[in-house]
């Protein structure tokens, strides 16, 4: 019973200390997911804006080019924990029709960044609620723009009805 006692507590030891390191470890690898998260919050706080200004910049070059108008400035609005659209104006287009050009600024443009897009912002009620209480009504140019854009996201784009 004695050797039996000394083994089980020799045992409970070393999973004490097995645990002990496992804990550690646990410490390093939650340390540096909240260095890595710092890191990639910093680099979007950096990539974002210059993504917006390009994007803003080409949705003015873009309206001018086709014969339309910006009648208002290009702004980004937050839609309070659904989401944000990074680009939102009113517009005369070539035709003369007025309409709300809704755009979401990506460095690169991904199909799942049209899916996204248009999940979150587009189909989603409460976020069309939110846009409709600041004036933002029908007809709609839902818009993605991105620097580059991966081949999928062209036929996502079709499909969504959404402008690259």
């Amino acid at each position: 019973t004695d050797r039996r006692f000394a083994e089980l507590s020799a045992e409970v030891r070393a999973l004490a200390q097995a645990q002990r390191r496992t804990e550690e470890i646990l410490q390093q690898v939650l340390l540096r997911q909240e260095q890595f998260q710092r890191t990639l919050d910093h680099f979007g706080q950096i990539i974002g804006p210059i993504t917006e200004e390009h994007m803003v910049q080409a949705l003015q070059e873009w309206i001018a080019q086709q014969g339309g108008t910006l009648l208002t400035p290009v702004v980004s609005m937050t839609l309070d924990g659904l989401g944000e659209v990074d680009g939102l104006a009113r517009a005369r287009l070539p035709d003369g029709r007025e309409a709300w050009l809704l755009v979401s600024a990506k460095a690169k443009v991904w199909a799942r960044s049209i899916t996204e897009f248009v999940e979150r912002i587009l189909r989603h009620p409460e976020a069309r609620e939110r846009l409709q209480a600041q004036g933002v009504g029908d007809p709609v140019l839902p818009v993605v723009f991105g620097r580059a854009l991966d081949h999928r996201a062209l036929e996502a784009a079709q499909r969504a009805r959404v402008g690259l």
